[in-house]
């Protein structure tokens, strides 16, 4: 393939979650015709799995072309083989991110807004997503839904933690009447430290299940169709694990070593964005989901809640097959 061959590249980064892949294949098989020959989905696993070969094959089967590559080690590797590869456009997307065939095709075609020097990425609103919960949660929850959920953010208690001490946001969760997710970013756009991907719904575990109850419960509007539009924002920091870029500029910003702190993507990307000056492009209406941060819930838990959760939804895509 060629440079500028305006493929998209989705590098599904596999972790330990070869059960939850049936759910992305689901809804890529009904992505428009016209679509697919547009990507090349790549599953970058840790080990093989009988799992992940049938994943191809069916993909394969509906005109999707599929690279399966075994990838053992550090998560930074994947991606770093991934923004070598021949293709215009590159999509991040960790296996514990579920999209609808209305959204995964709203992205595809509108790649071009990449071409815009002045756009750096588009990303979908992510149940488990910052700063993408609370748009998400406005669209998706009914009123009564969003009222348990925002008293329990008040619960929530801000501490030292990736060596940064966020016990002042307390104002807006153990200190404060209601939940105002405004007030709260303008507050985390005020720090200094370079780790500014807070919010509850990463820290406080009840939260975070509870949204997932929500989602379950709400299932049929995941389902739907929606209006998508373009929001305007300037929220501090992404930690979405799930976005569309540029494969030139993913490069620039994973192989600038003055933008690391650590091993992981996140904060160059931000990093970059706030050296160049642009913009992160949401899906307004978009309903994305991810299960849950792991900076919530100890693993033993988060692997058996992953799993419940994964069930469930296949439980409803079969259920609604049958029928």
């Amino acid at each position: 393939m060629v440079k500028g061959n305006d493929k998209i590249g989705i590098y599904y980064l596999g972790y330990h979650r070869e059960y939850a892949l049936p759910i992305m294949v689901y809804f890529l098989k009904m992505i428009k015709d016209s679509n697919k020959k547009h990507i090349i989905f790549y599953i970058l696993a840790d080990y093989d799995n009988e799992a992940y070969r049938k994943a191809q094959i069916e993909l394969e089967s509906n005109g999707i072309q599929v690279c399966f590559k075994v990838m053992a080690g550090k998560y930074i590797d994947k991606i770093k083989w991934a923004i070598e590869q021949n293709n215009e456009y590159a999509w991040k997307m960790d296996d514990d991110v579920f999209l609808n065939q209305y959204l995964i095709d709203f992205m595809i075609e509108n790649r071009g807004m990449l071409n815009d020097d002045n756009n750096l990425l588009l990303s979908p609103l992510l149940s488990a997503g910052i700063p993408t919960h609370d748009r998400l949660a406005d669209n998706f929850l009914t009123t009564g839904q969003k009222k348990l959920l925002h008293d329990e953010f008040l619960k929530t208690r801000f501490f030292k933690f990736l060596g940064c001490d966020y016990s002042f946001l307390n104002a807006h969760t153990l200190d404060a009447d209601s939940w105002d997710c405004e007030a709260f970013y303008q507050s985390v756009s005020t720090m200094s430290h370079h780790f500014k991907g807070i919010h509850p719904i990463r820290l406080n575990k009840q939260s975070a299940l509870m949204m997932n109850d929500f989602v379950i419960e709400n299932f049929d509007k995941f389902l739907a169709p929606q209006e998508y539009g373009f929001l305007d924002t300037n929220y501090p920091y992404l930690c979405n694990s799930c976005f569309l870029i540029k494969s030139d500029t993913w490069k620039s910003v994973v192989m600038d070593k003055s933008l690391y702190v650590d091993s992981y993507d996140e904060v160059p990307l931000n990093k970059y964005r706030d050296r160049s000056g642009k913009k992160m492009v949401y899906i307004d209406k978009s309903v994305g989901l991810h299960i849950i941060f792991n900076t919530c819930i100890i693993q033993s838990e988060m692997e058996a809640h992953e799993r419940e959760f994964v069930s469930k939804i296949r439980d409803i895509l079969k259920k609604d097959a049958d029928e």
